[in-house]
């Protein structure tokens, strides 16, 4: 009797049979193709996610200067109100912009002992810097408005990269305004580094306005020529 050498069982104990009938799938690995596509969707996958991350930050950094712009310019026309606001007199007219105002003030000794009268001047110089004059000499203010200011009291610049400044007062009353509208507008330091930006800075700039009272109203009818 021919034995059936095919069915003999292995060390295993199965058949040969057992192995050669199990499926295909079981016994290939993946294909490049397969391999190529699988890597070509995770590239897609994590490029995306590099694209959300870099815009996500882009953002986060844009909203951060915008912000530090705020608080700056608000800052420098919160300065420049606490100057203004205790004027006695100014040099500019109701109703009309005045890009270079000077005003006499009332301002505190540093030893605190009496209030001593300074001449201030807010100006735009050809660097874009809003600079504050100041002078304190009795010379000085005397004859203020026949010429320069002098010295006395320094200047430094209080702002960088101002497109436009003026101020406006309203409402006169004995030679004061009653009050005045501060105006600014000023651009980033990205911006500010455009070329030919500063032909036509209306498309960059950031504009703020502020309005402050002035406090001396009664007992001074003189006002500078």
């Amino acid at each position: 009797m021919k034995r059936d050498l095919k069915n003999q069982p292995t060390a295993l104990g199965l058949p040969p049979s057992a192995f050669s009938s199990q499926p295909s799938a079981f016994r290939r690995g993946f294909t490049l193709i397969e391999l190529l596509a699988a890597m070509t969707v995770l590239a897609l996958i994590l490029l995306m996610l590099g694209q959300v991350f870099s815009g996500s930050t882009k953002a986060w950094e844009s909203g951060t200067r915008r912000m530090d712009q705020n608080i700056s310019a608000r800052a420098v026309l919160d300065f420049i109100a606490r100057d203004l606001s205790g004027a006695i007199m100014v040099n500019f007219s109701n109703s009309t912009p005045h890009t270079a105002p000077r005003f006499l003030t009332l301002a505190e000794t540093p030893d605190g002992t009496h209030r001593e009268g300074r001449i201030v001047e807010y100006t735009t110089n050809p660097s874009h810097q809003l600079m504050r004059t100041v002078a304190t000499a009795v010379a000085t203010i005397n004859s203020a408005y026949t010429g320069g200011l002098g010295s006395g009291g320094g200047s430094g610049a209080v702002a960088a990269n101002v497109a436009a400044f003026d101020v406006t007062g309203y409402g006169s009353s004995n030679g004061l305004p009653r009050y005045v509208d501060i105006f600014m507008s000023v651009l980033s330091d990205a911006d500010a580094q455009r070329p030919g930006v500063w032909a036509a800075p209306e498309k960059y700039e950031k504009r703020y306005t502020t309005r402050v009272f002035l406090q001396n109203q009664k007992g001074y009818a003189e006002q500078y020529p």
